[in-house]
């Protein structure tokens, strides 16, 4: 469950991608600043076979570039970038390690800082039917990642295409354009092993 979660540091035919799509995908990202939502994970093998599932909350404050993944199911663990590094608190282990903020950046979850096209230039985007399917260069873990969005322009899905033929996907509920500051917060052990790798 540990690199499922580190992976996110993520079809039919589609219509033709241009500037337009990348433009409304574009519009989309940037129209809440604040976002909290449940989410329920699920990974299927190359063979469509479910190997993993996951519930918990996610928060993001883009104007300070706080996001944060809390899962809940079947264990605590707790994701967070902030301007320093990637925080990875894993509750089992009793342990934090500490990411370089960089890792984040070829991750399908790093479009929720997406502010501007050229942040878009790297990707392929194509639309249909109200997702958008993103197709990522360069990467050897992750060939593409389809997002939908609601009729208000909140994300409620994820789907992240791996190389090796299996999908993790995030399906996104109870969603809110408020935040807390205690929406942040999280327990921690206070003997937990600091691991700091950047």
């Amino acid at each position: 469950m540990k690199k499922l979660l580190l992976s996110l540091l993520l079809i039919p035919t589609l219509v033709f991608a241009s500037s337009h799509v990348k433009k409304e995908l574009l519009e989309q990202l940037n129209s809440h600043n604040t976002y909290k939502a449940h989410f329920y994970q699920e990974v299927l093998d190359s063979n469509s076979k479910s190997i993993a599932t996951s519930k918990g909350v996610i928060v993001v404050d883009r104007k300070n570039s706080r996001y944060l993944l809390k899962t809940q199911e079947p264990d605590i663990q707790f994701l967070e970038l902030r301007a320093d590094g990637i925080y990875f608190y894993d509750d089992f282990l009793s342990q934090l390690t500490i990411y370089d903020s960089k890792t984040f950046e070829d991750s399908p979850l790093s479009l929720l800082k997406v502010s501007n096209m050229q942040a878009l230039e790297k990707y392929s985007v194509q639309e249909k039917d109200g997702s958008y399917f993103v197709k990522v260069p360069n990467s050897e873990d992750i060939t593409a990642f389809l997002v939908r969005f609601n009729n208000v322009n909140n994300l409620t899905k994820l789907v992240i295409y791996m190389a090796d033929g299996s999908t993790n996907s995030y399906n996104f509920s109870a969603i809110v354009n408020s935040i807390d500051k205690d929406d942040f917060k999280y327990d921690m052990a206070t003997d937990a092993e600091v691991i700091d790798a950047r």
